[in-house]
């Protein structure tokens, strides 16, 4: 990848990919015509920071370094960026696995307490447990795999 590209702020270097799927085969002559005018494509965020970042980028690089990015580069770069989000959904997911396996004891307890109130009978409660630990089961399974996937061995 172009060693600018990998200097660049993840922030950054979203706004320069989404831009130029957006704008297809002639993205680079766009960004060229935004940059000189400040007039960005009604896809771009103008309300959020994308135009910004777009900026800073051509005031970092600036324009003969726009013309030396090649399509293989854009695509390595849109390879990190899905790496990234992917991760960030694992890592989301791996959460909520958490919150799950703390909350469960409280949850298999309460059902306990049911059963002894005759609230609840007792196949009922062993069916809504059952469920909670095959939740369990199933994220630990994912979390493992999140693991070997990062090459870490904790998040």
């Amino acid at each position: 990848m172009h060693q600018q590209l990998l200097e660049m702020s993840n922030e950054q270097l979203e706004a320069l990919v989404n831009f130029s799927c957006n704008e297809g085969k002639f993205w680079k002559k766009s960004l060229l015509s935004a940059w000189h005018s400040g007039r960005y494509p009604r896809h771009v965020d103008m309300a959020g920071d994308e135009a910004a970042y777009l900026q800073q980028i051509r005031n970092t690089y600036g324009n003969a370094w726009l013309q030396s990015v090649r399509p293989d580069d854009m695509a390595e770069a849109n390879k990190k960026i899905a790496e990234k989000a992917l991760f960030e959904r694992n890592h989301a997911d791996y959460k909520c696995y958490l919150l799950l396996k703390e909350h469960a004891h409280t949850l298999i307890s309460g059902l306990t307490i049911a059963v002894r109130a005759e609230t609840m009978d007792e196949e009922q409660a062993s069916d809504i447990e059952k469920v909670v630990n095959e939740a369990i089961l199933s994220r630990e399974e994912l979390n493992n795999k999140v693991i070997k996937l990062a090459g870490c061995h904790c998040i």
